[in-house]
């Protein structure tokens, strides 16, 4: 069961008042441009290339542009890349001459981008971490994500995403040590699902269920440790306040109280789009009060309680231009590996998943 916002990437002005939305029509322009390398930060747009990517599109597949979506949100927007906030700042100006590329791709991906969770189709992505560090879920839950950042005592789930976007989940998710293996962790259909598909579906989750956090941000995760206040302040005109704002209030949302009323917070690709990085205004919690969603860096859902079926492995992602030997497993195959998993899922759980479910 979810709650649906009823938002989805329904124009093109809200794509373009998004970090990540604004940095991807960047990197598309980007491919179809001679002058400048994909990773250069052009101070115009190119009218030539923008129809040509508009062309492209047409061509292009889903997991492709999943791929460039999650490098792009990172590369141009990352808070911990030093000229992410000149990027973005250039992104945001040339935005507007960008905008037929935003509805190319919200007339074509629109659908596919805002589907909800399906709880049918949940993989658990896993690293080679110790199974003896990890901890049980589900007991303190305002430790796992708060003031922007996530920790590692959380349980995360992605429907099942196309292979070509496997290299950048790994390298997004920071999965370390390698190799990784990943298994199907199908959801119960009674599973209470709260879906973000916009950075406005965010901030009415954090004012429904606020938790404060203690003292003034005076830049909301940017400038990063490698970014300049200077760029950063250029960055909070540019985007109007949407990429970065100073001397505010931040509320998160207090999960503990959320997972009163539902076992997981799914974001949608739609909602990553739209929500990664935007800063948006609260204001039913006060004048200065802001709230942005950062480091989901994908589709994928943050699960609060023990909502799960019996979890099976999967094989290798499929990680291109690698060596899956050294960082990826088939845990189908790999019984040591298959183990050491299983024991990891049992300790996060505090139950067998193998051999039980949440109503035995």
């Amino acid at each position: 069961m979810t709650e649906d916002s009823g938002t989805g990437l329904d124009s093109a002005a809200r794509f373009l008042a998004a970090p990540a939305g604004v940095a991807l029509i960047q990197a598309l322009e980007l491919e179809h441009r001679d002058d400048v390398r994909w990773f250069d930060n052009p101070l115009d747009s190119d009218p030539a290339a923008v129809l040509a990517t508009v062309t492209g599109l047409a061509q292009m597949g889903f997991g492709v542009l999943l791929q460039h979506l999650v490098s792009s949100a990172e590369r141009f927007a990352g808070p911990w890349v030093s000229d992410a906030p000149a990027h973005l700042s250039n992104a945001y100006r040339l935005a507007p001459e960008r905008r037929a590329i935003a509805a190319a791709i919200s007339d074509r991906f629109g659908d596919a981008l805002g589907a909800a969770c399906q709880l049918e189709a949940q993989e658990w992505w896993t690293s080679a971490t110790d199974p003896a560090a990890v901890g049980r879920c589900f007991t303190d839950h305002n430790s796992v994500y708060c003031c922007g950042e996530f920790s590692w005592a959380g349980l995360w789930t992605v429907s099942t995403p196309p292979v070509e976007v496997h290299d950048g989940l790994m390298e997004a998710w920071e999965l370390f040590p390698g190799p990784i293996s990943r298994w199907s962790l199908p959801i119960k259909p009674t599973a209470r699902v709260f879906e973000v598909s916009s950075a406005e579906d965010w901030a009415r989750l954090v004012a429904r269920y606020p938790r404060m956090t203690t003292g003034l941000h005076g830049g909301w995760e940017l400038p990063g440790p490698n970014q300049h206040v200077g760029e950063a302040r250029e960055l909070e005109i540019a985007s109007a306040g949407a990429a970065a704002r100073h001397e505010v209030r931040v509320a998160m949302p207090d999960w503990t109280s959320v997972a009163v009323d539902y076992d997981g917070v799914h974001l949608s690709w739609t909602g990553m789009l739209l929500a990664e990085g935007h800063v948006i205004s609260v204001p039913a919690l006060g004048p200065d009060v802001v709230t942005a969603l950062r480091y989901w860096r994908s589709e994928r859902t943050l699960w609060l309680s023990d909502a799960f079926g019996s979890p099976c492995p999967l094989s290798v992602p499929v990680l291109s231009g690698r060596g899956n030997d050294e960082v990826g497993v088939d845990a189908t195959e790999d019984s040591s590996r298959r183990d050491a998993d299983e024991t990891k899922l049992i300790a996060m759980l505090g139950r067998n998943p193998i051999t039980a479910t949440p109503d035995d």
